[in-house]
């Protein structure tokens, strides 16, 4: 059996060629050089025409479940016949585009604001520093060696002073620091041990931090830890 087919009419084995608008900054070629296109300050931007997908074919389904190019494109009730498409019908194709050599990535990696690049500190920003772990039970994930003792403070401003207090107010121990001197999240060490050297008792410990530098305005916040030993 024959059938004539209209042109303009697929049919299952024609290969198809995805082509999608592509949104791209505004070019144009100076000499030798490609410029951006600029308009009150703001990147102009084009869309052009771009093959993203090729190599495909119009099939149908068979009993199996597999694509089939070769399947019946004579409208009918049997098992391989097509589905009639009528004016207007709209098909959404969804499709994987592998990765290959010509596929490119352009990230741009801002550094975390630490340091002596952090902006005035507030009381706020204070409240975020944290001794960790807390409680400090026998020993911490920080330590390196079984005959060292550590714990960690966090979101320290750039310049400051951490004060370290027992429950009922004793004095304990007195940090202060440099930007250099902190890690990448605003992290100090601490080796529990108190101003006469000698290590810190179970207890209830509260810390006072405050951001020296003349920007800060010597903001102060409170904080609290626990030691199990």
């Amino acid at each position: 059996l024959r059938v004539a087919i209209p042109e303009d009419v697929w049919v299952p084995g024609e290969p198809l060629v995805f082509i999608e608008s592509f949104d791209r900054p505004k070019t144009r070629r100076v000499g030798t050089r490609t410029v951006f296109t600029l308009t009150n300050g703001q990147l102009e931007r084009t869309s052009d025409p771009v093959v993203t997908y090729s190599a495909v074919y119009l099939g149908c389904t068979s009993p199996r479940g597999d694509p089939d190019r070769t399947c019946n494109p004579v409208r009918g009730d049997a098992a391989t016949g097509y589905v009639r498409v009528f004016p207007g019908q709209t098909q959404v194709v969804s499709y994987h585009a592998p990765f290959n050599s010509d596929v490119r990535f352009v990230v741009d990696v801002e550094p975390d604001i630490v340091g002596s690049r952090v902006p005035k500190v507030t009381a706020a920003d204070l409240k975020r520093v944290r001794a960790v772990p807390n409680p400090y039970v026998t020993m911490s994930s920080y330590e390196q060696a079984p005959d060292t003792r550590r714990l960690l403070f966090t979101h320290l401003p750039p310049e400051g002073r951490l004060r370290i207090f027992t429950a009922t107010g004793q004095f304990v121990q007195e940090l202060s620091w440099t930007p250099e001197q902190l890690g990448p999240n605003g992290d100090l060490y601490w080796n529990l041990r108190t101003r006469e050297d000698t290590e810190v008792t179970s207890g209830l410990y509260v810390f006072v931090v405050t951001a020296t530098r003349a920007e800060d305005g010597n903001s102060k916040a409170i904080g609290k830890f626990v030691i199990i030993r």
